[in-house]
Order: structure tokens, then sequence, then C-alpha cells
């Protein structure tokens, strides 16, 4: 095969048949740019009202975390105050169990020292008391 000569003419052709394929491909390539920016302009859109209402919802978060905070330091005083009196109760209760000790170690000395015989004595007392009471109202009658 030939070379072809290479004129001004045939330069001129293929730069023209260049530029139309260009020139095509630059509107297919133009009209899909537009399609995206529609395509990327619309989820701006989105993004920003997502971001309004996120920012919205973070300042009444912020809102309810200031009440928390504050509901949350005075509960921590009222616990610590808690915490004192229990405190108090623990050394209370512990006095109470010692005394609680001291009595029934008390009591079981007293029972083991009155054994029956004395039981006795003092029913027999009794008894004779009772005689001289009944004596005592039959006398004032």
């Amino acid at each position: 095969m030939p070379k072809p000569k290479i004129t001004l003419a045939t330069v001129h052709s293929q730069l023209q048949t260049q530029i139309q394929t260009l020139s095509s491909r630059l509107e297919t390539m133009g009209a899909q740019l537009q399609t995206q920016i529609l395509t990327m302009s619309g989820r701006l859109e989105t993004m920003e009202t997502l971001q309004k209402t996120m920012a919205v919802r973070l300042i009444s978060v912020e809102s309810l975390l200031k009440d928390h905070s504050f509901i949350l330091a005075s509960l921590q005083g009222r616990v610590e105050a808690l915490h004192g009196l229990v405190e108090r109760l623990d050394v209370r209760v512990g006095r109470l169990e010692q005394e609680y000790t001291m009595i029934t170690a008390a009591l079981r000395r007293l029972e083991m020292r009155f054994d029956p015989l004395e039981a006795q004595r003092l029913d027999a007392r009794i008894t004779e008391l009772e005689s001289r009471v009944t004596a005592l109202e039959a006398a004032k009658s």
C-alpha cells in the first residue's frame, strides 16, 4: 500500500474528523456530567437537610445533657449524705448488737442463778403473801 500524500486538504479533513469525534465525545461527557451534577446537587440538598436535622437534635441532646448533669450532681450530693447517715447507723447498730449480746449473757447468768430450789422457795413465799393478803381483806370486811 502506498503512503497517502500529506497535503493540507488531508490534514484538514483528518482534523475535521477528529474535531467532530471530540465534539461528540465532549457533548456526551457534558450530558453525563450534567446528570452527575444534578444527582450530586440533589444529594447535597439531602445532606444539608440531614445536617440541619442533626444540628437540631444535637442541640436538644446538649440541653438534655445539661439537665441530666444537674440532676446527677444533686443526686450525688444526696447519695453522699445518705452514705454518711448509713455510716452513723452502722455504728449505732454495732453498739446495739454489743448491748444485745451483753443483755442476753446477763439473762443467761440470771437464769443459771435461779435454780429450781429457789423457784420453790419463791413460790412458797408468794403463797404465804397471798394468804396474808386474803386474811387482811377478810379482817377489813
